[in-house]
């Protein structure tokens, strides 16, 4: 992570912001680009400047990093649909029998979540399927980890609970 903020402190003024317009300035074939004109980017343009993969120049961070750090950012509306797909919502999908290994991949996840028609964005559910059932969240919450928060979970009585659990 050092690396990678050396690396924007070097090319891109200290700022991810200027780093995110330069790259999706470079994919759209602009010089420039304002603020108000990247926030208002279409969720079409989004996808497609997401292709690029534009965080392969962002040492040490990945895909689902990049997600991970999008999609909090409010003023960006094109993001609230943006997900970090990681092993605590594999795992719940996975247990609840919601969909088979096979099946999982942030695609798949994000049309299901779509077709659940939700009063929540894919971000916002994204959020509480891993405070439910992460590793690092087990002392708080973390159910699908134990058989002892299994047993409390208000889901098991639906999903393939204990015999799946690590």
């Amino acid at each position: 992570m050092l690396i990678c903020c050396h690396d924007l402190k070097k090319k891109y003024k200290s700022s991810f912001l200027f780093y995110l317009k330069s790259k999706f300035g470079k994919f759209k074939g602009l010089k420039q680009i304002t603020d108000s004109d990247f926030k208002k980017m279409s969720i079409k343009d989004w996808d497609g400047f997401l292709k690029t993969h534009p965080w392969d120049e962002l040492y040490g961070v990945g895909e689902n990093v990049f997600h991970y750090i999008m999609r909090d950012i409010k003023e960006l509306e094109f993001v609230k649909d943006s997900e970090k797909l990681d092993s605590a919502n594999i795992h719940f999908l996975k247990v609840t029998g919601i969909m088979i290994e096979d099946e999982i991949n942030r695609e798949n996840m994000e049309k299901l979540l779509l077709s659940l028609n939700l009063p929540y964005n894919i971000s916002e559910v994204n959020k509480g399927l891993y405070s439910y059932c992460a590793e690092t969240a087990a002392d708080s919450y973390g159910f699908c980890r134990s058989h002892k928060k299994c047993s409390g979970c208000k889901v098991n009585k639906i999903c393939d609970g204990p015999k799946n659990l690590n």
